[in-house]
Parts: structure tokens; C-alpha cells; sequence
């Protein structure tokens, strides 16, 4: 006895995967490094966030995206997965509190996030959401100190390369290279 299967109508759209196409992720490194110079880094109860919104350019998807990461330092190949696996639910579950908006977030968890209630890891991803949607903070305008010139301040405060050259200059020289 052969067994049928109903052949799907064609008025019926395919049903959309959220947080899966790749224009809805961060993926590439430059993109990361954006958001990470764009904005300061933001702290939740069991995850810390980066949010910086962009400019949208017509034909591009100009909803939000979101990256995730989740270091070595988190655990083992297998942990780490689970993590990342958690947090993927938790945003497809969330997402729709970023609706519409032009923003990437860069969700990083604390280690607590592999056993916490599903139920709670939800809520925390739907505050950081809530938190990121309500910044008034556009990714241009909101570089760090100095990078506005494309130059990075060093710790000391001086552009890079002035600090770079501040330590060349030995005591007793006195002789400008």
C-alpha cells in the first residue's frame, strides 16, 4: 500500500525561518569589528551586548542582525555548541522586539547561560533586546574618541601612532631622529 502525501497548495507561502538567511546574522569579521568600534560594551545579568545601529543602503535588508559569540574560554567544543545552540532559540523566540530596526547586536554570554531555564534565558535575551531597540545612538556618530579620524587612541590617551613614537626617544638622546 503506497502512501500519499498531500502536495502543498501554491498559495501557501513557505514558512520563514527568522534568525537563519544569512542576511539576518553577523557573519563576516569586518562586520563584528563595526559594531565593537561603533559602540561601548553593555552589561546584562548573564550576557554582555554590543548594539550599534547602521545605515541602511537600498537593496540591502534593513532589519536587524545579530552575531553571536562564545570564546574558548567558555568551555569545550561541545559546551559551546550547546550555548550557541541555546542562544539561537532564545533569539528566533525574541526577535521580533527588534522589528523594522536597522541595528546589529553582538550578544556575549557569561558561562551561566548553559544551564540557565530556558524561560529565563528568553527574558534576558528580550531585556538586552528591549535595551538595544531603546539606545538613540546611530553607529556613525558614536565612534570612540579618535576614531573619528580613523585613528585609535592608545591607553596613555595619545592617537597610536604619537604613543607609538613617544617611547623612542631614549633619556640623554637629546637629538630629534
Amino acid at each position: 500500500m503506497a502512501t500519499t502525501f498531500p502536495i502543498p497548495d501554491a498559495a501557501t507561502p513557505p514558512a520563514a525561518e527568522p534568525f537563519s538567511p544569512a542576511e539576518l546574522r553577523l557573519r563576516r569579521h569586518a562586520e563584528f569589528q563595526r559594531v565593537y568600534n561603533a559602540t561601548r560594551k553593555q552589561h546584562g545579568k548573564r550576557m554582555s551586548f554590543f548594539a550599534a545601529r547602521r545605515e541602511v543602503v537600498p537593496g540591502e535588508y534593513a532589519g536587524p542582525r545579530i552575531g553571536l559569540t562564545v570564546g574558548r574560554v567558555m568551555g569545550k567544543a561541545h559546551v559551546r555548541n550547546r550555548i550557541k545552540r541555546r542562544l539561537r532559540e532564545a533569539v528566533r523566540a525574541e526577535q521580533a522586539a527588534l522589528k523594522g530596526l536597522p541595528l546589529d547586536v553582538v550578544l556575549h554570554p557569561r558561562r551561566t547561560v548553559e544551564t540557565l531555564p530556558f524561560d529565563q534565558l528568553r527574558a534576558e535575551v528580550a531585556e538586552v533586546f528591549r535595551r538595544a531597540a531603546s539606545q538613540r545612538v546611530s553607529g556613525s556618530a558614536s565612534q570612540r574618541p579618535g576614531e573619528a579620524s580613523g585613528k585609535p587612541f592608545s591607553k596613555a590617551g595619545l592617537p597610536a601612532d604619537a604613543a607609538a613614537g613617544a617611547g623612542d626617544a631614549r633619556p640623554g638622546d637629546g637629538a630629534a631622529r
